[in-house]
């Protein structure tokens, strides 16, 4: 919330140092989380292949396991349950209450205690008090007092299995909802509590959001109304779905070979797209500093706009070292501009949704061309909401991206029938289908399905963006830049 109220421009300069303090100390528990989600959805052993040559979250998705003893989780239901409370929990600290009640208008850094309050700390602090060998007697209990609890019912799952009877699945939601999850969210309290490390208690979830939402509508109503907040706990199989989380990490940051506005206005052919299996095309892309530095690794040194707009392309081969390579292009440039330049070769225009939500600039320059792709990497519930709220009217599809073998799927989300952006979100297959589901549920009458996802050329040009994403990023998330 304070990295959004300072980009409202509220408290602009110390609410961002808040959020940047916050994020440092937080930024592994984080990450292990996101990392741990992807795989209850998806397997752990399908998520060890994925992540088999990237170490850093092959070394996340670790920690997370390992918090509790491989030998004490019965099943993978317990051993989901007892990842999920203990990363909640660190991230927690019963102090959220007090700041909150104290609001942003006078919250400042040196209110946080870090040492108690810091999530990573708090982390390695479960770790440390021997939190991971602590969960055999808690699991003996629930496997003696609830045998017919369903689910899991193989020793060494990988992966959640739900019952195909609705009263059977209705059961096991009442267990893990009612029983399993806030006893492993006790649990872990408890172990917190003895080294002086407080924590927000399972029961107080409703109290936590709605000081939330008070304290964000003391500065800023409208944000306020505009944010959808969980009051009571999701299932584990909604959790491991639990979509503004969901990240999905393509490979390691590629490095960028930065062409100059000149160079890349005497040869606009150096960045045609030859070799995707789709017609010759050019990608112009309208991206935020700070994005395009989470996305790709820039040479020491090198000075960016904070709009940087340019043509892009991924180079090298299997066989050589692999680059992006992005040829800047004048601030202020068209999309009409960009097309005189490459002549017949199509441009696809592209952005993402945190860019437009920080540059007026490229929202007004990127309205005036016919369909611009823009990847939402900024929470999607809460601002299809919001659109709607506007007296918009959204078109959804969810379907299948077949070059990930089904492993991934892409959701788009058009306004209205005549708005220029078609948004569209890549994550895991399943969670695509989820999100448009929620939507239709959230706001009947107002989400209906998209239609023109049948014309060829509106799948040419989604199709031309979801390659280059994939093709290029490092990263699949809803944070934006940070």
């Amino acid at each position: 919330m304070a990295f959004l109220l300072s980009g409202r421009g509220f408290r602009r300069h110390s609410l961002n140092e808040l959020f940047q303090v916050m994020v440092e100390e937080s930024r592994e528990t984080h990450e292990v989380f996101a990392t741990c989600l992807s795989a209850a959805s998806d397997g752990v052993v399908r998520a060890r292949g994925l992540l088999a040559e990237n170490p850093r979250y092959l070394a996340y998705l670790d920690r997370g396991l390992a918090l509790v003893d491989a030998g004490d989780a019965e099943f993978w239901q317990f051993h989901h349950a007892t990842i999920s409370s203990v990363l909640r929990v660190c991230m927690r600290p019963a102090a959220t209450l007090q700041l909150l009640d104290r609001g942003f208008q006078r919250l400042m850094r040196r209110d946080l205690d870090l040492e108690r309050d810091g999530p990573d700390r708090r982390l390695s602090a479960f770790e440390r008090l021997g939190g991971p060998s602590s969960w055999r007697p808690v699991f003996r209990d629930l496997l003696e007092n609830y045998p017919d609890r369903g689910g899991d019912p193989v020793r060494g799952s990988g992966r959640r299995r739900l019952p195909e009877d609705p009263q059977e699945l209705e059961r096991l939601h009442r267990f893990e909802g009612e029983v399993l999850l806030p006893r492993c969210h006790a649990h872990v309290c408890a172990v917190l509590d003895s080294a002086g490390l407080p924590s927000v208690g399972s029961r107080q979830q409703s109290q936590l959001a709605t000081a939330l939402r008070s304290a964000v509508a003391d500065v800023d109503q409208e944000l306020a109304e505009q944010l959808v907040l969980a009051t009571g706990r999701l299932s584990l199989f909604e959790e491991a779905l639990e979509l503004e989380r969901q990240q999905i990490v393509l490979r390691d940051r590629l490095p960028v070979r930065v062409v100059s506005a000149e160079e890349t206005g005497r040869d606009p052919s150096a960045f045609w797209i030859r070799d995707s299996g789709r017609p010759q095309h050019a990608c112009a892309i309208w991206i935020d500093r700070e994005v395009a530095r989470k996305q790709f690794a820039f040479p020491d040194g090198v000075e960016l706009a904070e709009l940087i707009v340019a043509l892009t392309v991924r180079a090298g081969s299997e066989d050589t070292d692999q680059f992006v390579s992005l040829g800047l292009l004048p601030p202020g440039i068209t999309p009409q501009q960009c097309q005189l330049a490459l002549h017949d070769t199509p441009l696809l225009g592209l952005t993402t949704h945190a860019t437009l939500a920080r540059h007026g600039q490229a929202l007004a320059v990127l309205q005036t061309a016919e369909p611009v792709l823009v990847l939402m990497d900024l929470p999607v519930g809460r601002h299809v909401g919001h659109w709607i709220r506007q007296g918009a009217t959204v078109r959804v599809s969810a379907a299948p991206i077949d070059q990930t073998g089904g492993r991934l799927g892409v959701a788009t989300f058009a306004i209205n029938r005549r708005h220029p952006f078609v948004f569209f979100r890549i994550g895991s297959e399943a969670s695509g289908y989820v999100l448009v589901d929620q939507l239709r549920q959230r706001h009947p009458g107002s989400v209906e399905d998209d239609e023109s996802v049948r014309d060829a050329s509106w799948q040419a040009a989604l199709g031309f963006a979801v390659d280059h994403v994939l093709s290029t990023w490092h990263v699949l998330d809803q944070r934006g830049g940070s």
